[in-house]
């Protein structure tokens, strides 16, 4: 039997969705474990205020709840581990 990891670029929309509305994302079959360059995209969620939570294979985010809300990342921002 083999099992097919999710595609991270693609769980990376409804994880900034929950970072955007303040709800909570839980996506699966793409967490800590990845072979993925982009499944590192919920870090940066975290730099900008997100709660996120992983397993070895979910990525679960929440997004800041009022009156907090999502942080600018200071500085230059190296994507080129995410692709």
């Amino acid at each position: 039997s083999w099992l097919v990891e999710g595609d991270a670029s693609s769980a990376s929309y409804p994880l900034a969705l929950a970072a955007i509305t303040g709800g909570t994302v839980t996506v699966t079959n793409c967490g800590s474990a990845s072979i993925q360059g982009d499944s590192d995209f919920c870090k940066l969620l975290g730099k900008m205020g997100c709660e996120v939570k992983q397993t070895d294979t979910t990525t679960t985010v929440t997004g800041p709840q009022p009156p907090n809300v999502l942080k600018a990342i200071e500085g230059d921002v190296d994507m080129d581990s995410m692709t």
